[in-house]
């Protein structure tokens, strides 16, 4: 006993001698800034940020004397990109269902499946997505398809996330209901167009009517429906313009059905896919409604979207259209990556011009996110989501040589390059490689 007081004594001490974490300040001088903000472009300028926010940013700052100095040697530096919709964090081995979670096959459960309950800061994706210059995204959930004939039209709620490996990743809940339209969300209900809009609207009204209430048990038509208080609560938040409903749908007639019902029911939206919607582009600017565009869709899926280009994004902006990029599966399907280099090859071949392409990969991709006030573009006071580029940032050869989240450095060296390595050094160990 006589050796207990000694040893929380040294064990008092010791701790005392661990240093404290201080938030370290950090400028990026000789860069050439492009900030996606109100100060535009900025040649051979410097940002200086902590681990809080951006201080300054502009030419012949002072920096202060504590600061770590990196110095760009006039390569790119700019916010990082926002993958607006993905299912990065929620998916981490889509061949095994249990650690698949981006979408559920109860049927009690439909819009209030709130994948935040989900996110896995550990997903390795998120580092390759890190890699690819990508700091935030709007993750969203899928429909599961496991049965046509279902009513639920609803796969979910979305929530809007940094990629930071050391601190909460949420920036926002409560992100925006995904919901699926037109002949996709039609097949879900048992068939038919006006079906499914004469139930999406039965449900707002039977959301509103719930909390308005409060009745502890539900009505027959929202029994009917499928949906739970969870759901009702969830879309009312929906009906109270607290949050967007994210509509996966792509004809035209549709979008124009959508808009319409938007209108009279008084509520925000999001279209999601938007495949034929540089059709009616004018109308959807005119509504003041964000599209959120696959950029590697080019053909038709089926003859409800015949129209479909990959000149839609460029097409969308030229009206005046906000736009955002869905993230890229790539092979294997779930495999995601950054909408870059993809967004860099429609810069190449259609009419989308440069800046179109960046604006709609940050601060527009923000908006839409409803994380715009935090993250985006380069300002005094927002979070230091940073990335200093190697090259340019769309071409697909370019990596960025450091990302910064919310002011810290970020590992961006992924799974893949370490195997690499690994087997490299094995293959010249073996005499296979020099």
């Amino acid at each position: 006993m006589s050796l207990v007081k000694p040893l929380i004594a040294a064990c008092l001490a010791s701790i005392a001698l661990v240093p404290v974490s201080i938030a370290e300040t950090t400028a990026i001088t000789n860069a050439h800034i492009l900030t996606m903000g109100p100060d535009g472009e900025i040649q051979n300028g410097t940002i200086v940020f902590d681990q809080d926010k951006i201080i300054s940013i502009g030419t012949r700052l002072r920096i202060p004397s504590d600061a770590k100095v990196i110095d760009a040697h006039g390569q790119v530096v700019m916010p990082g990109f926002i993958m607006t919709g993905t299912s990065l964090g929620i998916s981490n081995l889509p061949s095994y269902g249990s650690l698949d979670d981006s979408s559920t096959n109860n049927p009690y459960v439909t819009a209030a499946y709130d994948v935040r309950y989900a996110l896995n800061p550990d997903d390795p994706q998120i580092v390759v997505a890190k890699s690819e210059g990508v700091t935030g995204a709007l993750v969203t959930p899928d429909l599961w398809t496991g049965s046509a004939a279902d009513p639920r039209m609803f796969a979910g709620t979305s929530t809007s996330v940094a990629l930071a490996e050391d601190e909460d990743m949420i920036l926002r809940t409560s992100a925006g209901i995904v919901m699926v339209a037109g002949t996709s969300g039609a097949s879900k209900v048992g068939g038919g167009r006006p079906s499914e809009i004469a139930l999406f609207r039965s449900a707002l009204k039977e959301a509103r009517s719930y909390t308005k209430s409060r009745k502890r048990e539900l009505s027959r038509s929202a029994t009917s429906l499928g949906l739970s208080p969870l759901d009702l609560e969830a879309l009312a938040r929906v009906a109270d313009r607290k949050e967007p409903l994210l509509v996966d749908v792509h004809n035209a007639t549709d979008i124009l059905n959508m808009i319409d019902i938007a209108k009279a029911e008084g509520i925000d939206l999001v279209l999601l896919g938007a495949n034929e919607g540089w059709t009616v582009a004018d109308q959807i600017a005119a509504a003041n409604i964000p599209v959120i565009v696959d950029p590697e869709v080019n053909v038709p899926g089926d003859l409800s979207s015949k129209y479909t280009t990959n000149e839609n994004a460029a097409r969308l902006i030229a009206a005046g259209v906000k736009v955002g990029f869905k993230a890229v599966h790539g092979r294997p399907f779930w495999y995601i990556r950054s909408p870059r280099s993809v967004v860099g090859r429609l810069v190449g071949y259609t009419d989308l011009s440069y800046g179109d392409a960046l604006i709609a990969l940050t601060i527009h991709g923000a908006e839409i996110a409803g994380i715009a006030d935090q993250t985006g573009s380069l300002e005094e006071g927002k979070r230091a989501d940073i990335v200093i580029w190697d090259g340019d940032p769309l071409e697909a050869m370019s990596h960025p040589a450091y990302v910064f989240i919310n002011g810290r450095e970020q590992n961006i060296t992924t799974r893949g390059e370490l195997l690499g390595k690994r087997y490299l050094e094995i293959a010249r160990k073996d005499g296979v490689l020099r």
